[in-house]
């Protein structure tokens, strides 16, 4: 099959949707199927990397970065002509990553050119929409485009009509704005992916509240919620490790994928402390003997000697500095230190 991904965050940026991105095409390749990627470039201009000017496969759109947010990019596009090149590819499946601005066109093309149409929530603009105000107006703005690009059923215009309805010191209307898009985003399509069972969750409320049906397939890219902890373990935790009740425990959950090439990191990692830790190990064992041998042999103390004979009592501090510059050319920090660290005592 011919596939076309769509998606509003692209390389250079970096994060977990590229990474989701660039996974899923190689993987589709690996089966056979020819995959193309429409994403936004770096800036106006659509200038991009010679690596993606030479991938036929990667169509690029100019593109207005730091929308909404840091990473955030809006794609300029003329959508007739997008459409057009969409229909000359021939692509027998369209799929976003993110419900945005890319979301909302393929939910047009798709519709048009009777394609099927696959959506990814890969971005939880629900909970996003709290901290980026300006997600929210972006949004809005969609809103109005939604008719054209989304079918929708009588009672559904009508609900979706009724989350204009905006009132002074309504703290939720964006979020139910957000939520309408998403149930009718993601109704349209012939199937929805979820990251996480916590994400399936999320949209199968936001589908309720909304009168809108789609099924929802879990692919685990992400995090799913960890599992409750019954008070009686909470307390045996903290007696078992000395916590008290008073003390904040601050703790991370995450995860390492596949996809993260957890296999060759763990492996790097742990040649690279082995080898850092058992050459410092050397270093300091010895250094430590040739100080100890000094310090019994009276070897520092001739030292001390011969220098404040030089200098004087009252430069021997600049005497410990010349030989501290000296030592230090020859030999690694740590057996500098315990080989003149006698002089100090």
């Amino acid at each position: 099959m011919r596939i076309g991904l769509f998606t509003d965050s692209y390389r250079p940026a970096q994060n977990g949707v590229v990474v989701v991105v660039n996974v899923t095409r190689c993987e589709l390749e690996s089966m056979g199927h020819e995959v193309y990627v429409f994403a936004p470039s770096a800036n106006i201009f659509n200038k991009v990397s010679e690596v993606d000017k030479n991938d036929d496969h990667l169509i690029h759109f100019a593109a207005i970065r730091g929308m909404g947010f840091k990473e955030g990019q809006l794609s300029v596009f003329f959508p007739p002509v997008l459409l057009e090149q969409i229909r000359s590819l021939k692509l027998d499946v369209l799929h976003f990553f993110t419900a945005g601005q890319m979301a909302l066109f393929c939910c047009y093309a798709a519709r048009h050119l009777n394609i099927a149409l696959v959506g990814q929530h890969c971005t939880d603009t629900y909970e996003y929409s709290d901290s980026y105000k300006l997600l929210k107006v972006g949004y809005a703005a969609m809103s109005v485009l939604m008719p054209a690009a989304v079918e929708m059923t009588p009672k559904q215009r009508a609900n979706f009509a009724t989350l204009y309805a905006f009132k002074k010191g309504d703290a939720n209307w964006g979020k139910r704005l957000v939520a309408g898009e998403l149930a009718m985003w993601y109704q349209a399509c012939d199937e929805v992916i979820a990251v996480s069972q916590k994400s399936a969750n999320q949209l199968k409320g936001i589908a309720e509240r909304n009168d809108a049906r789609f099924d929802i397939t879990i692919i685990p890219t992400g995090v799913n919620p960890p599992p409750t902890v019954s008070n009686a373990k909470v307390m045996a935790f903290r007696r078992d490790f000395g916590i008290e009740p008073e003390d904040e425990v601050v703790t991370y959950y995450g995860r390492l994928g596949q996809e993260k090439n957890l296999a060759m990191l763990i492996p790097t990692i742990e040649k690279g402390l082995g080898g850092t830790l058992g050459g410092l190990a050397i270093v300091v064992s010895f250094g430590a003997m040739l100080g100890k041998l000094m310090a019994e042999s009276g070897g520092a103390q001739r030292i001390a000697t011969t220098l404040i004979n030089v200098f004087g009592r009252e430069k021997v501090k600049w005497a410990v500095c010349l030989t501290g510059f000296i030592v230090g050319i020859a030999l690694f920090y740590e057996i500098g230190f315990v080989l003149l660290i006698p002089l100090v005592f």
